[in-house]
C-alpha cells in the first residue's frame, strides 16, 4: 500500500462516523383509522440522542388544532429504540381528526397550548428538527 493509499484509508475511517450519522427524522409507523376511538399514533425517530428529544403531536379536528396526548403533557417520550406512541383520542371528537402532525423537538422546548386554534404554533416550526404530517379522509 502506498503512502497516498494509506492516507486515503485513514481519512475514510476518520470521516465514516460523520458520514454515517443520519439527519434528524421522524416518521409514522401506525396511524389509527378515521373514526376509531382509543387510537394510538405510533412512529419512529432517527438521527438524534433519543433521551434529549421529544415528539410533539397535534391533531386537526374540524379546522382546529389540539395538543396530544393532552394539554398537561404536550410532549411524548422517545424509547431507547427510537419508537414513540401518543394517544390521539383523549377527548371530544378526536377520532374525527383529519390531520396528524408530529414534530421532533429538543426535550427542553416549551410548547404552546393548542385548544382549537386555526393554526399550528409558529414557534414549533422554528425549533423542530423534523416534521411528519398525514391527512386522513373519512370513509365513504
Amino acid at each position: 500500500m502506498t503512502t497516498l493509499e494509506a492516507l486515503a484509508v485513514a481519512l475514510v475511517m476518520l470521516l465514516a462516523p460523520v458520514i454515517a450519522q443520519a439527519d434528524p427524522s421522524i416518521a409514522f409507523r401506525k396511524v389509527p383509522a378515521h373514526g376509531k376511538k382509543n387510537g394510538v399514533l405510533k412512529g419512529t425517530v432517527d438521527g438524534v440522542a433519543f433521551g434529549d428529544h421529544r415528539v410533539a403531536v397535534y391533531i386537526e379536528v374540524r379546522g382546529g388544532w389540539w395538543n396530544k396526548p393532552d394539554w398537561d403533557e404536550r410532549r411524548t417520550k422517545i424509547k431507547k429504540n427510537g419508537k414513540w406512541a401518543a394517544d390521539v383520542t383523549t377527548g371530544g371528537i378526536d377520532e374525527l381528526a383529519t390531520t396528524y402532525v408530529a414534530y421532533l423537538i429538543p426535550k427542553s422546548c416549551k410548547l404552546p397550548r393548542r385548544a382549537g386554534e386555526g393554526t399550528l404554533p409558529i414557534e414549533i416550526e422554528q425549533v423542530a428538527l423534523a416534521r411528519a404530517e398525514i391527512a386522513r379522509t373519512p370513509p365513504l
